[in-house]
């Protein structure tokens, strides 16, 4: 049973080893620190019951826009639904704050992103 949370400091960490693991340029522990410290910036991350973190998602809600800016599930894990889940729980939990648009940048050699968003 994984739940989504708000991420905590503690986490950086384990969200770190993730991003590494998964993009060719990933976000430095200081962009991280950056974005989180910001007002509009929301980083959720999944658990499961033993505090084992599976992902993340980190994104920007301003005025009654959504920026998707971070998203990735520790390679064990994937393809067990929990993207789409975040994506899903994003938009309802922005849509309920307001939002109408949702923007997201991905590499266009990134197939298995854009079949998520898709």
């Amino acid at each position: 049973m994984w739940t989504i949370l708000n991420a905590c400091p503690e986490d950086l960490e384990a969200i770190l080893a993730i991003e590494k693991s998964s993009f060719p340029d990933p976000w430095t522990p200081e962009m991280f620190r950056s974005d989180m410290a910001l007002p509009f910036s929301h980083t959720w991350v999944t658990k499961n019951d033993a505090g084992r973190l599976s992902g993340y998602v980190c994104f920007w809600l301003v005025m009654d826009e959504v920026h998707l800016l971070d998203l990735a599930v520790d390679s064990p894990y994937r393809r067990q639904g929990i993207g789409e889940t975040f994506i899903r729980k994003v938009i309802e939990w922005s849509v309920k704050k307001g939002a109408n648009i949702v923007f997201l940048e991905v590499r266009e050699s990134n197939r298995a992103a854009r079949a998520l968003y898709q």
